[in-house]
């Protein structure tokens, strides 16, 4: 969390705490949704490719590649499409 923009915006630590549920409750739903009952893969040892087709702060991708790192993987790629 950003402590200059919560502070800017005025967002209480209630409304934090809300907010991190709420998108806690999304996060599962995405996964479930998305993995359709299926396991998580194993990455540990494996080279894994992340694509970000809107990088724009890099907040996401940043987060994307710590959560990335947990699962050990050999390397981690990041990619960036980009045209002239």
């Amino acid at each position: 969390v950003n402590d200059d923009v919560v502070r800017a915006l005025r967002i209480s630590p209630q409304q934090l705490r809300d907010i991190a549920e709420r998108e806690g409750r999304e996060l599962i739903r995405r996964e479930a949704a998305y993995r359709d009952g299926r396991p998580p893969l194993s990455l540990a040892g494996k080279t894994v490719i992340l694509v970000d087709d809107g990088l724009a702060t890099g907040a996401s991708m940043l987060a994307a590649v710590q959560a990335l790192r947990e699962m050990e993987p050999a390397e981690i790629v990041v990619a960036v499409p980009a045209a002239p």
